[in-house]
């Protein structure tokens, strides 16, 4: 499941992928960064507490 919500991610060129799950979001890291992908993954709550963009 990681690997195509990433590809998908790359192909439309995000910079982050952003959830409020945080599990998914450690799952999703672990792909990015066992395959070097160039994505930052934020929760929801440190996107509304912190200006990432």
């Amino acid at each position: 499941m990681a690997e195509q919500k990433v590809l998908n991610a790359v192909a439309l060129g995000v910079d982050y992928m952003i959830s409020t799950e945080l599990s998914c979001l450690m799952h999703l890291d672990a792909y990015i960064q066992k395959h070097k992908c160039p994505i930052k993954v934020v929760h929801i709550v440190d996107l509304l507490a912190f200006e990432y963009v």
